[in-house]
């Protein structure tokens, strides 16, 4: 092992290790507690590469976390031959690529240093560098993320936002965002400014976005945050240049006006504040120009292009790589103060010039923007970005000069928003900057407004000028000789998710990352490469956790509150995939807010018709934020107002029609038992699902605000999502798969457990994983599958099918292989669902045409039973101990074939594994008994294997989830909302629609108002057409 070196060895001296390992050691003694006999350092890091033994690999990775926090580390310079500035850069690099490419015998040694006491810290630290060397000669075999030198605050929040800012940046946005701003460029005849606002949730990349953009065109950015910490760091000399207020003083100079009577102005308020505000935006924009002008003229145009002009630009602006939270280089510092300077006189300057005050005599509409464009008094701002774009020109060389020369960002634009000077909360100020640029038109100058609150409401104008709505200020844009407005640019919002699983799949690692079994998928560091590119800034997967469930309720300090709109919302959504309804107005004020401070995520903006079109990813890492929310338990002042909605819900009448509210009723105990063990419950233990969905019914449902499907969709999400959280409740491990036999036994009621254990073993001890619906508007087809179910396991996600997809609602993906084995696509299987809403039971037959399904007689003994699909007698499996393997042991044997689904399985054809079909008939009253039945199919006939169980119901005695996590009340409220059952009136209305249906015979069938309800009957003079309502 090599000496450290005299300047090395006086680090070491300077920055003890102290007590910095001793969280380490309480880790590394847990660890080797549990193994017996004691494991050696090198069988503890070949367990670790290997993944043999539990916990091995967290310890190493703990190991370098923590000498990578360590001070001595991050003074250490980083061995030879090595790109880092300093050691803890080079154990970063090494922990990001742990267990590849590493050596075993290096690692060994180190941890064999770090766990001898007393701690011999030359001998530790010279290990470490024996470590980082051995890697570094390692071959590189998969892309690695490129890092900015110099020290960070490694281990911290802080220091993965500055590693990952750092990081190479994914194409795409980048390239469509320069293609918009090239074509367009010259634009200036229609468009009122060259202004583009970029309109995203948080943690998408905007700021990352139009860093990235300024990599290659000279920029002038400011971060206008305020309050709070945050990265990049705040200029907080622009900040409080733009919110400042005018003194007390100097209300006189704005209004005062030696040559007219101020006094017949109707709003002298609203004027003097358009003054103070137009003062600001003139004297920033052109003090940034002239003082960045300045900058330009100390460089040489040629020893440089004008890519490498912006390039240096960049880097005397970019985030700094250590520091605290406010740290920023010391040329961005000088910059910020010089234009503050500089923009403060211009500022004095105006508010003191009559001539200046003129242009505001007159607010009409576009009167100011007109008298901007006719006054001398502009034309100092015209010529400072004119003599600074001539400058910039002669760094461009022949394939630059077409190029875009110059952006301005302005980073949280939000805080534009703040109080204005006469008090209150409004876009005044916003507007102002806005109106100034718009002046700028005719230049090759664009703007770009970001916000992580996006706040679209106020900062995205109406494209309509004659409409005014959610309190933003009219935008007339008009101009000389044009009958018609200046246009506004839509707003950019093609920010991309899942930016580092693209990044893998695309890379050497994509063969690597489709073999990682099935038990990886519930780790943070998978979970984390889906969504938002911010959750792959965080290495502690506590503090994501944290900042996943702080962002979905606003970023706030305060609880989940299920009465919230917002946060219910919110939480929903990542969970059963709510999609709101356009035609309703009131969407759009929730749509925002949920982009604002809720995730939710833009797809589209309508600015003509002021429509915003929404979605909710899938993230599982929000999911499992929202999960963590939806069942803690209810406190008892969250109980409060529940009786209120219970009265409200009574009052509507929407609980008649087969069931009757229980007001302090339950069930025989000995009918139902929690899943924690098989002890009755005495009552229910109420999570804040049930408020949470009592929320949802009254608040969004009602008003018509959330989709819900035709036929009870989302009832059928929401239970067989409820199914999970009662395993996850029950598990010491709440994201690790768990079986199909567990989630049958968490959705069914326990009354109907010795129905379901009949069927097959193989179908039973399949395994699954998923905690949240995703949706997809496209048609189901064969050649989907598996890769589908394999990225639908990836994402812990089932799937929600497009509108009228035939045959089935949901797809839940299942696996016939071991969770902890490399993945093979060919051992994917599915359940599918079909979702009703018929008060009659539907004929589990009559939905397949091509084969018969026989009811498995749970009664009879299997030899006795005279079907054609063998039978099995029925057992009660325990919920953990006995697998359907080990149930198999007694009893008649039975051969179970592997049939390949054909006919209407059609979607599943390429798939060699047998299929679940849950048929929920969710609007059944009055159900056949037994109210569950499982069948299977005649599998001598059609060389299919499917088994079904067709339930008939929708309340606590079918789901018993339902009462399992407090919502039987609940759940019988949002069904009536969730589930719509067409009257007469509508099923008549509905013919209009002359095609909605295709066939002859159900456009000329006889409407029968003979069924209850409405309800047309079965047209029985064809086997083959079902014209009852649709479903």
């Amino acid at each position: 092992m090599a000496s450290l070196g005299d300047e090395r060895k006086a680090t070491v001296s300077k920055y003890p290790i102290g007590r910095g390992l001793s969280k380490f050691f309480e880790y590394y003694s847990e660890f080797v507690s549990k193994s017996s006999p004691r494991p050696s350092c090198e069988e503890i890091v070949g367990a670790a590469i290997t993944g043999s033994a539990e916990g091995a690999n967290r310890l190493i990775k703990k190991l370098l976390s923590t000498l990578m926090d360590l001070d001595a580390a991050n003074e250490l310079p980083s061995h030879r031959g090595s790109s880092h500035k300093s050691l803890s850069d080079d154990i970063y690099t090494l922990r990001g690529r742990f267990p590849a490419r590493v050596s075993v015998e290096a690692i060994a040694i180190l941890l064999r240093h770090v766990t001898t006491n007393p701690v011999n810290e030359e001998s530790l630290w010279s290990a470490v560098y024996g470590v980082v060397y051995e890697v570094s000669d390692q071959p590189k075999t998969l892309p690695q993320k490129s890092y900015s030198s110099g020290p960070a605050n490694h281990g911290t929040v802080l220091g993965d936002l500055r590693r990952h800012w750092s990081s190479q940046y994914y194409p795409g946005s980048l390239e469509v965002l320069r293609k918009l701003v090239r074509k367009r460029v010259s634009y200036e005849s229609m468009y009122y400014a060259k202004t583009l606002i970029f309109i995203q949730s948080s943690g998408m990349g905007k700021s990352r976005l139009a860093d990235a953009f300024g990599q290659c065109c000279v920029m002038v950015n400011f971060n206008l945050r305020q309050g709070t910490n945050g990265f990049p760091a705040a200029d907080d000399e622009i900040l409080d240049f733009v919110c400042q207020k005018p003194p007390k003083a100097d209300t006189d100079i704005t209004t005062f006006s030696p040559t007219e009577d101020t006094s017949k102005y109707p709003n002298s308020d609203k004027r003097k504040d358009g003054i103070w505000d137009h003062s600001l935006a003139v004297g920033l924009l052109q003090a940034s120009f002239e003082t960045l002008n300045t900058w330009v003229k100390e460089q040489n145009p040629k020893e440089m292009s004008l890519g490498q002009l912006a390039a240096a630009r960049h880097k005397e602006m970019a985030p700094v790589q250590h520091g605290n939270w406010s740290a920023r280089t010391r040329e961005r510092i000088e910059f910020c103060t010089l234009v503050v300077k500089r923009a403060t006189g211009i500022h004095q300057e105006l508010i003191g010039n009559k001539d200046w005050k003129v242009v505001f005599n007159k607010d009409g509409r576009s009167d100011i923007r007109r008298s901007l464009l006719d006054s001398s008094t502009i034309m100092a701002l015209f010529n400072a970005v004119e003599t600074l774009l001539n400058n910039l020109r002669k760094f461009a060389r022949r394939g630059e000069r077409k190029e875009l020369h110059l952006v301005v960002v302005f980073d949280e634009a939000a805080s534009l928003l703040a109080k204005h000077p006469s008090g209150g909360l409004g876009n005044e100020r916003y507007v102002a900057f806005n109106r100034v640029i718009s002046c700028l038109n005719k230049f090759k100058v664009w703007f770009f407004f970001l916000s992580t609150e996006s706040q679209v409401d106020r900062l995205l104008p109406p494209a309509d000028p004659s409409a005014s709505s959610n309190g933003r200020i009219t935008s007339y844009r008009e101009f000389r000789g044009r009958p018609t407005p200046l246009r506004i640019f839509p707003p950019f919002v093609a920010l991309q998710l899942d930016i580092e699983d693209r990044r893998i799949m695309e890379s050497e690692g994509r063969s690597i990352e489709l073999l990682k079994p099935m038990s990886g998928f519930s780790k943070p560091e998978h979970m984390k490469m889906f969504g938002r590119p911010l959750w792959s800034a965080y290495t502690d997967s506590v503090s994501l956790s944290q900042l996943a469930r702080s962002k979905l309720i606003g970023g706030t300090e305060d609880p989940y509150d299920p009465k919230n709109i917002n946060h219910v919302f919110a939480a929903l959504s990542f969970r059963l995939c709510l999609d709101l309804c356009l035609e309703n107005p009131r969407t759009f004020a929730i749509a925002s807010t949920a982009v604002n401070y809720h995730m939710r995520v833009v797809v589209a903006v309508d600015t003509r018709m002021e429509v915003m079109e929404t979605t909710t990813p899938s993230e599982p890492i929000v999911s499992e934020a929202a999960r963590h929310y939806l069942c803690e338990l209810m406190e008892d002042d969250e109980h409060e107002g529940s009786d209120e909605l219970e009265e409200n819900y009574k009052s509507r009448g929407d609980h008649s029609s087969g069931e009757t509210l229980e007001s302090g009723k339950s069930r025989d105990p000995e009918e139902s038992c929690e899943l924690r063990g098989d002890a009755p419950a005495a009552e229910e233990v109420e999570y804040k699902w049930s408020a949470s969905i009592r929320t949802l019914t009254d608040k969004l449902l009602r008003d018509g605000v959330v989709e819900k499907g035709v036929k009870g969709e989302l009832y059928s999400r929401f239970v067989l999502t409820l199914a999970c959280d009662c395993i996850h409740l029950s598990s010491p491990e709440p994201t690790a798969p768990f079986t199909v036999w567990r989630f049958l036994e968490a959705l069914y009621a326990r009354e109907h457990h010795k129905s379901i254990s009949v069927i097959e073993p193989r179908i039973l001890s399949a395994v699954m994983n998923f905690n949240h619906f995703t949706s997809t508007k496209a048609s189901l087809h064969k050649e989907h599958f598996p890769e589908l179910c394999h990225d639908l396991f990836r994402r812990s996600a089932a799937l929600q099918l497009a509108f009228n997809q035939p045959l089935y609602d949901h797809i839940i993906p299942i696996y016939f292989g071991s969770p902890d084995e490399d993945f093979t696509p060919s051992k994917c299987g599915v359940i599918a669902v079909q979702v009703k809403n018929k008060e009659k039971p539907t004929n589990l037959n009559g939905i397949f045409k091509t084969v018969e399904f026989n009811e498995i007689d749970t009664n009879s003994d299997p030899i006795q039973q005279t079907r054609a699909t063998p039978k099995r007698k029925a057992v009660n499996p325990s919920l953990e101990a006995e697998t359907p393997s080990k149930r198999r042991t007694t009893g008649p044997t039975l051969e179970w074939k592997k049939y390949k689904p054909g006919g209407d399985y059609r979607y599943f054809d390429k798939m060699a594994n047998p299929i679940l079909f849950l048929l929920l008939d969710l609007g059944v009253t009055k159900p056949m008994l037994p109210p569950i039945k499982v069948s299977h199919t005649d599998s001598q006939a059609d060389n299919t294997d499917m088994w079904a169980i067709h339930s008939q119901g929708h309340g606590e005695n079918i789901f018993g989830c339902l009462k399992s996590m407090g919502c039987t009340k609940a759940s019988k409220r949002f069904f009536r909302s969730a589930a719509s059952v067409p009257d007469a009136h509508f099923e008549l209305a509905k013919r209009n629609i002359t095609f909605d249906r295709l066939s002859r015979c159900s456009r000329y069938a006889k409407f029968d108002m003979a069924e209850e309800g409405g309800r047309k009957k079965k047209n029985t003079n064809t086997q083959n057409e079902d014209i009852e309502m649709a479903d």
